[in-house]
């Protein structure tokens, strides 16, 4: 943490920019959270964390392409504690200077940042680049120390790079190839005088490969796939298809594969403490139909199917119906949904889901009310059902500033009763659009 900080204070001092000239954002968030917690045969509790969140951008510094992103955290617990490790805590999730190029649409990073262009998200401290190169070309990369847990079951590595190079073609066609290697972290590798795969304390590579086409204005289909040089197979595969037949009809379409060796063949954790069964691949499909009936009335059903190929999982079904009707010119807005969950893991019992909600936003007043209820087939700690209800309610001080809380009330098997309170405090400002 005193790295971190250090690194910002570094930045903040030698950025050359004048601040009156530059494009300020700040975003904060306080939370102040009330909860007891009553449970079969365990003392009661009492936790009452206040939590800040903050964000901080800076444009237009130096010669007007620079810019500063910091976001982070910060938690104190006022009663019992809340979370392991102490009574306080607090991070930095990211915290960046980026450099936009005049030439190029390229861009420099340097921080903490995250990366997306490999299909998952990895947090880096280190540096960064992406630049777009001729005929539709463009190349991204960066390098540095993969940001983990922390503690001693932190498996990261000590060094992490990679990078993707893309093709546009039109506005419909985008191919792209990406690449990973952290070093020094414990992963699943074959070992070739041995014919097998073993734990080993060296480094995890990943290749993936994405596409993305849509070649009218009614379906477009994306697609991508990972492999694992260490373990010799496919970690994953996704690909998803969406239809727009009519303007007010929209259908789509999901299938995701894991293998399990390959898609945690390294983790943020030890081997010691997670390692997946060998062989265990994860199957999913999925299709969701939406249906705009009026300008004030939306349905959808939603279809999802699991298979877990072990023979101690099984395989889940879920599916069911949602609608969503609006008032007033979308300020009172009212659904719910009803969905059924057929399991066939063993000791996973199959349940009904009924979940309804209201919403209502004025120029200064908002408020919501939600409820969610499980009614399992087969009563788990002798009970049959799950409840859970909240109410919000809140007021815009100010266009910049807002106050709101929550209460919520329940109780499922596992809590004879469940009580929490939630106070919120937010703030948005922004130097060149205004406070909103």
């Amino acid at each position: 943490m005193r790295y971190i900080a250090g690194i910002y204070a570094i930045m903040l001092v030698l950025l050359p920019f004048d601040l009156f000239a530059a494009d300020i954002g700040v975003d904060a968030m306080s939370l102040f959270r009330l909860e007891e917690r009553n449970a079969p045969a365990v003392d009661s509790r009492r936790i009452a964390p206040a939590t800040q969140y903050f964000t901080v951008n800076l444009g237009k510094l130096a010669d007007g392409n620079l810019s500063l992103h910091i976001h982070g955290w910060g938690r104190i617990d006022l009663a019992d504690q809340s979370r392991n490790g102490g009574n306080t805590d607090g991070n930095v999730t990211y915290g960046y200077l980026s450099y936009r190029l005049p030439q190029g649409d390229g861009q420099l990073k340097a921080g903490r940042f995250f990366v997306y262009d490999l299909g998952h998200v990895e947090q880096v401290d280190g540096a960064g680049a992406r630049v777009d190169l001729l005929h539709g070309f463009v190349l991204s990369g960066f390098a540095g120390k993969p940001v983990g847990p922390g503690g001693p079951t932190d498996n990261r590595g000590d060094f992490l790079y990679g990078g993707r190079l893309g093709y546009r073609y039109g506005g419909f066609l985008e191919l792209g190839i990406a690449a990973l290697h952290e070093q020094g972290t414990e992963s699943r590798q074959y070992v070739a005088a041995l014919n097998d795969l073993r734990n080993e304390k060296n480094f995890h590579e990943l290749i993936a490969g994405d596409i993305w086409i849509a070649p009218n204005g009614i379906a477009d289909y994306s697609g991508r796939i990972f492999y694992d040089p260490g373990v010799r197979e496919l970690a994953e595969q996704n690909h998803f298809v969406t239809i727009r037949p009519r303007t007010d009809l929209s259908l789509a379409f999901e299938y995701n594969q894991q293998r399990l060796e390959g898609f945690f063949a390294v983790t943020a954790l030890p081997s010691t403490v997670f390692r997946p069964a060998p062989g265990t691949e994860v199957v999913s499909y999925s299709a969701v139909a939406s249906y705009t009936a009026t300008s004030r009335i939306e349905v959808s059903a939603d279809a999802k199917q699991t298979k877990y190929d072990a023979a101690e999982r099984g395989k889940s079904r879920k599916f069911g119906l949602n609608i969503d009707v609006s008032f007033l010119d979308g300020k009172i807005r009212t659904g719910g949904g009803l969905h059924r969950v057929d399991s066939q893991v063993p000791r996973v019992t199959s349940y009904n889901e009924v979940h309804g909600y209201g919403l209502y936003t004025a120029s200064r007043y908002f408020g919501s009310a939600d409820i969610i209820t499980h009614l399992f087939d087969e009563a788990i700690y002798g009970k049959t059902s799950s409840v859970t209800g909240t109410i919000t309610t809140g007021y815009r001080v100010t266009p910049e500033l807002a106050l709101s809380g929550d209460i919520s009330y329940g109780w499922s098997p596992q809590l004879v009763n469940d009580l929490r309170g939630l106070l919120k405090l937010t703030y948005h400002y922004e130097s060149s659009k205004g406070a909103r």
